[in-house]
């Protein structure tokens, strides 16, 4: 009995720690990372340097110490806006304001220390880098500023603006309005086929298991922080990806409530008819466009619940459509369809197939079989009987 409890202690160990690791490789997909090299004014590493970034917006802080080759690396981190603070015992401090850190990106803060006899500190302003070079995965970003900024067509969907990453093909859509009010979109990357596109929201995956390139769900624009498209040169926890890996991250609650309210409007009176939707195919048809009424609707807010510990975000989408659209149809003439009609009927039941006289099939048969040998007597008697019946026929 302790031997198989302590082979379940075991295995419960081990399975723990693989979900471990499995929780911390996702969580690279969903967060940054800062790294950098700390050094003296003559390029020589400061080892045992202390690093503290802190997220400006939650005022969330993780700390780290460089190491002896004064290289120092800070992961884990939810994207926004942080201010890197870097001391050295001897040298003058230097906090580092203004740096971006987005999700499934790393970004470096290299930094010269400059030897001070008293405490200083020195403020510098954090540019970002237009190339990344610490990892090797091809990848594109969509900001929220990005989002609110640039115009969407049609029910406010994000994945419009995939089309402008280099090699996606122009996205269309793949389901009705009832499946999503976002109306999702699919597309190709890179040549390759949709189906091999993977989407999660936060970390969670929202596809169909029997058609990979249709998304469940899709948040509304004003909800999301920043899309991360990676196209080519997959990590290790960007798996089940031949095309493109979509991570969608939503906003978060910070310091201070904030929210959104937005509606957005399609009316066919402020749109041109259509050519073809005119009294000479639709004698109902007036002079203005089908009726197509859209109104898609939405509002969001967030805030603190403990101040820099634990905050909350929340949003809501609607959308009401009142549509009516004429089509052009082709229907067959009443000759076509009665023709098909006919060929189409089901057999009468009380027609019989007409049988032949039991004597006729008497003299089929007395014809067709020559026999040799046969019995004169027995001859005889089925003329008579075949006689007899064609009299009894007669009317």
């Amino acid at each position: 009995m302790q031997v198989v409890i302590k082979k379940f202690i075991r295995f419960s160990i081990v399975l723990a720690v693989l979900q471990l690791s499995v929780c911390v490789a996702y969580s690279q997909v969903l967060y940054g990372t800062i790294l950098g090299n700390i050094t003296d004014l003559s390029s020589q590493s400061i080892p045992n340097a202390t690093v503290i970034a802190t997220n400006i917006q939650t005022g969330i802080s993780a700390n780290v110490t460089s190491n002896a080759a004064g290289e120092f690396e800070i992961h884990n981190l939810t994207p926004g806006i942080y201010r890197v603070q870097i001391s050295a015992p001897g040298f003058a401090s230097v906090a580092v304001a203004g740096l971006e850190v987005n999700a499934n990106v790393t970004a470096r803060a290299d930094q010269h220390l400059k030897v001070a006899s008293i405490d200083q500190t020195i403020q510098v302003t954090a540019s970002s880098s237009a190339l990344q070079t610490d990892t090797a995965t091809i990848h594109g970003e969509l900001t929220s500023r990005e989002l609110a900024n640039v115009p969407i067509g049609g029910f406010n969907n994000y994945q419009s603006l995939l089309s402008l990453l280099p090699g996606a093909t122009p996205s269309r859509f793949q389901n009705s309005v009832m499946d999503t009010p976002s109306r999702s979109l699919t597309t190709n990357i890179n040549g390759s086929s949709r189906n091999g596109n993977v989407t999660s929201v936060d970390g969670a995956a929202i596809q169909q298991v029997y058609l990979p390139h249709h998304t469940l769900y899709n948040p509304p624009t004003e909800d999301i922080q920043s899309v991360d498209v990676v196209t080519n040169a997959f990590t290790a926890e960007q798996g089940l990806a031949g095309g493109a890996v979509v991570s969608v991250l939503t906003k978060t609650g910070t310091n201070a409530f904030h929210g959104t309210f937005w509606e957005e409007n399609t009316n066919s009176a402020l749109a041109a008819r259509n050519y073809f939707y005119n009294k000479t195919y639709f004698s109902q048809a007036g002079s203005s466009a089908p009726k197509n009424i859209l109104n898609q609707f939405g509002a969001n807010i967030g805030g603190p619940i403990l101040h820099d510990r634990l905050f909350f975000f929340s949003g809501f989408e609607g959308l009401s459509q009142r549509q009516l659209y004429p089509e052009i149809i082709s229907l067959p003439t009443a000759r076509s369809q009665y023709r098909q009609r006919k060929r189409n009927r089901p057999p009468n039941p009380r027609k019989r197939e007409r049988r032949r006289p039991q004597c006729d099939r008497d003299r089929h048969r007395s014809s067709s079989d020559q026999v040799v040998g046969i019995d004169p007597i027995a001859e005889s008697s089925r003329h008579l009987q075949q006689l007899l019946c064609r009299r009894n026929l007669q009317p």
